[in-house]
């Protein structure tokens, strides 16, 4: 089981054109005095970081901050590029990624789930998207980006909220809900976080996934219920106002880790455009403890959590996140991976 105190946390800051992620960073850099961080920005240098932060920029790809940080543009390599901040000297606790508007988050997530250098290093800490609450309505119709970066996000900044009338307001944060029903939405103006807890949420963390994992309303979010066969729980959101759905299994009993760890390869690599998402705890045959699955695109990561209590019923939980989730198909293939 590796370490989680001595790793570097990493937080993603996505969302679509405009809406207010570079505001959202210089005032991050500003509510957290007591952190250094590292910063990795798509548009550094288009509209970048306030001035007053800035020192030595040249034609390097990394400079040192006014405040003591060290920042960076990204290229193709993002690995590489997280590799190599690790070997400038500059100590930092926290590393933030600003994407750019038209990014999939998915891409830059992956990185720290797939690559055993990066993950001996670093710890997702959590994605935070923000919303433009005037514009959002119409790019929802439009953009299949911000389908996706709502649906990575675990937690969701409605910005702008000043200027939308509550009708609207209230409308976009339904429409949000459902897309994402298990990300926490707070509204915002100027991305404004004063008093607000953004940092160190851990909410890739086994533990924090675990406990979502098993808190009863996670399964009663979406709003639709339906007890399927073998006593498992289909949960499904039927309204057609989004492509986004989020569906909960539950079975008793235990997987084969073999045939399970075949299967979810095969099938994250067919249904990566697809499925942005899963998070579950899970019963492995033979293994005393219970084991926490995360995914992000073809990636996912299986760890050791707590152990189960004698007596305690083992039964696993999965709440996948994407669009057209062949939940038959999923069902069965679950069900036939049972010893």
């Amino acid at each position: 089981m590796e370490p989680l105190q001595d790793k570097i946390r990493v937080g993603v800051i996505t969302g679509f054109l405009g809406a207010g992620k570079t505001t959202l960073l210089n005032n991050l850099i500003r509510e957290y005095p007591g952190k250094r961080f590292a910063i990795i920005e798509n548009e550094f240098g288009e509209i970048g970081l306030d001035s007053e932060l800035v020192l030595n920029v040249d034609n390097s790809n990394i400079c040192e901050l006014a405040n003591g940080c060290i920042c960076c543009t990204l290229n193709d390599d993002l690995a590489g590029l997280v590799k190599d901040l690790l070997h400038t000297g500059t100590p930092f606790d926290y590393l933030l990624v600003e994407t750019t508007g038209i990014a999939d988050p998915s891409s830059v997530v992956q990185p720290f789930f797939s690559d055993p250098d990066i993950r001996s290093s670093f710890t997702m800490d959590s994605v935070i998207c923000l919303v433009d609450a005037i514009h959002f309505k119409h790019y929802v119709k439009q953009q299949e980006e911000v389908h996706r970066q709502v649906a990575m996000a675990d937690l969701v900044l409605l910005n702008k909220a000043e200027d939308v009338d509550e009708k609207s307001l209230s409308g976009t944060r339904k429409v949000l809900q459902t897309m994402n029903p298990h990300a926490e939405i707070i509204q915002t103006d100027h991305a404004d976080i004063r008093n607000q807890r953004l940092l160190d949420r851990h909410a890739y963390r086994r533990d924090r996934v675990g406990s979502f994992t098993l808190d009863p309303e996670t399964f009663f979010r979406a709003g639709y219920h339906q007890q399927g066969q073998g006593g498992h729980l289909l949960v499904r959101d039927p309204r057609p106002d989004h492509s986004i759905s989020s569906f909960s299994f539950q079975f008793p009993g235990d997987f084969d880790i073999e045939r399970f760890s075949y299967w979810i390869e095969y099938f994250l690599y067919i249904n990566q455009a697809s499925i942005f998402r899963i998070k579950g705890i899970l019963s492995f045959a033979g293994n005393p403890q219970k084991m926490i699955l995360q995914t992000v695109r073809s990636s996912y990561l299986l760890e050791d959590w707590e152990f189960w209590e004698v007596g305690e019923e083992r039964v696993n939980r999965l709440i996948f996140i994407g669009k057209e989730i062949p939940y038959s198909d999923i069902r069965e293939a679950l069900e036939s991976l049972m010893c």
